[in-house]
């Protein structure tokens, strides 16, 4: 890992909590392009589909890509709200609940943010940034200290495991390449 310096960061202040929801994600809008780029993220990386590349990747551009997101797209439509996509719309109402309830039993400064790993936005680096604008210095799920990442993803899959696994230090290290 690279080291970025951060001239603004100080020790003598309250340690804030940092804590980074991860959901799988959701298309950016129900539309056929969209769609298409959230299955392509989703179904082309290598934890979700834990099958040869070799195998897979033809099976994915040849048979899944030029015609799923087509169907999917009509599928979204249907499920579409005002509020986007409805994983979207629930994953930021759990971090507004979660928010507010943690708000009211910590002694420490809270920031939560919510991440989608596939599709649109907020990107994981776009939430480790917010993070990291807000002062939080870890975010540590195997940590007893007072940081966590909670992978939020409905399935089983080297993915959503590995997230448990990880350590992203928000002040002195790159975003790693598998949350990019």
């Amino acid at each position: 890992m690279r080291y970025i310096s951060s001239p603004d960061f100080h020790r003598d202040g309250a340690e804030r909590i940092g804590i980074l929801l991860v959901n799988s994600g959701t298309p950016a809008s129900p539309e056929p392009a969209d769609v298409r780029k959230f299955l392509e993220g989703l179904l082309g990386d290598p934890r979700v589909v834990e099958l040869p590349r070799a195998l897979w990747l033809p099976i994915l551009y040849g048979f899944i890509l030029p015609f799923r997101p087509r169907r999917s797209a009509r599928k979204y439509r249907k499920i579409w709200s005002k509020l986007g996509a409805p994983l979207l719309a629930l994953s930021q109402q759990l971090r507004t609940e979660l928010s507010g309830t943690l708000a009211q039993r910590m002694l420490a400064p809270l920031s939560i943010e919510l991440a989608m790993m596939y599709g649109g936005d907020p990107t994981v680096p776009q939430a480790l940034a917010r993070l990291r604008e807000s002062g939080a210095q870890l975010v540590s799920p195997a940590s007893a200290s007072q940081q966590a990442e909670k992978p939020l993803l409905p399935f089983w899959c080297d993915e959503r495991t590995n997230e448990r696994g990880r350590v992203l230090h928000l002040r002195h290290a790159e975003v790693p390449r598998s949350l990019q």
